[in-house]
């Protein structure tokens, strides 16, 4: 903090400036200070969709649920970038308002068809309310968007490890590996995926030195 002051202290501090400052608050647990940069970093660039969504974020922490829902709903509609869409559904998937969220992911979607967070998200959703089969096809919509995303493989591999259907799992992981042996986390999700389901240590030590 004492490092950023001079920046603060300048004619005109940049967004950015009042935003690191506002973090470095919330880490020192000042909450009202980091509300005040944020309001500061709204001022400085109205355009800054960031610091708007930190601030609706701040308000729903400190109790004003409606107010940081309603501010995040204003921003989505006009963020076509998907950022503020993100936000809504997170703060009401904690609040367990899942229809809501299903609708705040529909409109994500119409953003962002060609990406699996909205899918991947609305069986999230699902798995909540209760609807296993609902999920399933969820996560599978995901991965035709992305077929080796490691967050829809891990998804998809939780459901068929609780359907006892482990070696299900273990294939999936293989067959994106083999689709996709650049990707270096795919082999360690698999090693954890395996560890999971019991396998011995020594087994999975010669698998990471592979």
């Amino acid at each position: 903090l004492a490092t950023l002051q001079p920046l603060l202290d300048a004619k005109r501090p940049k967004a950015s400036v009042y935003g690191v400052a506002a973090e470095i608050y919330m880490r020192r647990g000042e909450v009202d200070k980091a509300e005040a940069m944020l309001v500061k970093a709204a001022d400085a660039d109205p355009d800054d969709v960031g610091s708007r969504i930190a601030l609706a974020a701040v308000a729903i922490g400190k109790g004003r649920y409606q107010e940081g829902v309603d501010e995040l709903r204003r921003l989505a509609a006009n963020d076509a970038r998907g950022t503020a869409d993100l936000a809504l559904i997170g703060a009401l998937m904690r609040r367990g308002e899942h229809a809501k969220a299903l609708e705040a992911i529909a409109q994500l979607e119409r953003k962002q068809p060609k990406l699996p967070a909205a899918p991947l998200l609305r069986g999230q959703v699902e798995l909540a309310r209760g609807d296993a089969a609902a999920a399933r096809k969820a996560f599978e919509q995901a991965q035709k968007v992305a077929p080796n995303a490691l967050g829809v493989l891990q998804a998809l591999a939780a459901l068929d490890v609780k359907e006892g259907q482990g070696q299900a799992a273990v294939q999936r992981f293989e067959a994106a590996i083999k689709a996709a042996p650049e990707d270096r986390s795919l082999p360690l999700a698999l090693v954890q995926l395996r560890a999971r389901l019991g396998t011995p240590s020594a087994d999975l030590i010669r698998e990471l030195q592979a």
